[in-house]
């Protein structure tokens, strides 16, 4: 009888262990889950400096909306006045950038702007600090259903001043199962051979989801209103040729491609 109990009781605490177990991970991935998500569910814009590029699942959300209206770019500046942004090196230089030619765009379907031949063949930018450019600030935002990585650049420009540039990537294209890809892994890090060249002109919608995959969204948004394409276009012209970056570019989310930032 004593024996039969202890058989019982032992059976009994194998159950509920492994009851336990099992609620213990259920929860642990509804958390995780909730966790990783919670910019996608949380539709509020979060006004928020997050600087670390490599820990994604502390991006703070931030509307389409919010982006192209203007709000980011006020914000930006509040915080920029008030010197909580990541400052530029005191030797960086301002870049006279090119854009790829009308050939290009005619064979390509894109225009978009790149650092001078010379200084890639030459590794000038091996010398980081010598770059007018940084990376300050990383949120997470949606449009038309597909989640992007939003990366807000700094520049100094030809005559002194400042300016930001939201560059987005697809989260499918900067994820794989859960973590940074390679992909990412290689625009973002500090010893990047790449520069993420901003495309600001796109011949047509169908050239568009066919040449940007994985941003389809982006290309209809595009091409949801002419102004949109002849605002990039003066951007570009704008800042090809007096090498300053206007200020209506922090209003602009802009797809990359990824160039050379140097030769080796």
């Amino acid at each position: 009888m004593v024996l039969e109990c202890i058989i019982m009781l032992i059976t009994n605490m194998r159950k509920s262990i492994i009851i336990i177990f099992f609620s213990v991970l259920i929860l642990t991935t509804f958390l995780v889950a909730v966790y990783f998500l919670s910019g996608r569910k949380n539709k509020t814009t979060a006004y928020q400096i997050y600087p670390d590029a490599t820990n994604i699942t502390l991006y703070p959300y931030m509307a389409w909306e919010d982006i192209t209206s203007g709000k980011l770019l006020d914000f930006l500046k509040n915080e920029d006045s008030k010197g909580k942004l990541l400052q530029l090196p005191a030797s960086a230089e301002p870049i006279s950038l090119t854009s790829t030619d009308q050939e290009f765009f005619n064979t390509k379907g894109i225009s978009y702007v790149q650092l001078p031949t010379n200084d890639v063949l030459s590794n000038k930018y091996k010398n980081l600090d010598l770059l007018p450019f940084r990376f300050i600030a990383f949120f997470k935002t949606e449009l038309g259903g597909t989640a992007y990585f939003v990366l807000v650049e700094k520049w100094l420009n030809a005559d002194g001043s400042t300016a930001f540039l939201p560059l987005i990537i697809p989260e499918s294209l900067a994820l794989k199962d859960n973590t940074i890809s390679s992909y990412y892994d290689a625009l973002i890090s500090n010893n990047s051979r790449y520069f993420l060249s901003p495309i600001l002109q796109i011949k047509n919608q169908t050239e568009c989801k066919s040449i940007l995959l994985k941003r389809e969204s982006y290309c209809d948004w595009y091409f949801q209103d002419p102004k949109i394409g002849n605002t990039l276009l003066g951007i570009m012209n704008e800042w090809t040729q007096t090498g300053n970056l206007p200020s209506s570019a922090g209003m602009m989310p802009l797809v990359v491609t990824a160039t050379r930032l140097v030769n080796d």
